[in-house]
């Protein structure tokens, strides 16, 4: 039998969904620098809640780019 209405799981990850693409917005605006600090629109977020469950923020998974020049020595160059 097929409902209109979501199912409690259904619900809570459809918000959670949407939390996630509203702090992955925030993360871009705030720090998305083509080409150095890069956030995908997939980007994972890791949400961080005290000990009570009360949500205080989250990590969003960005790229970061490290240039050649700038990584220890014997690490990338020719020989990577």
């Amino acid at each position: 039998m097929a409902s209109s209405k979501l199912e409690p799981c259904e619900e809570y990850v459809a918000r959670l969904k949407k939390l996630e693409k509203e702090y992955i917005r925030v993360a871009k605006e705030a720090h998305h620098e083509e080409g150095n600090l890069e956030i995908d629109d997939t980007a994972k977020v890791s949400f961080c809640r005290d000990e009570r469950g009360v949500l205080l923020g989250g990590y969003v998974e960005a790229w970061l780019w490290v240039d050649v020049e700038d990584a220890p020595q014997g690490v990338g160059g020719k020989e990577a």
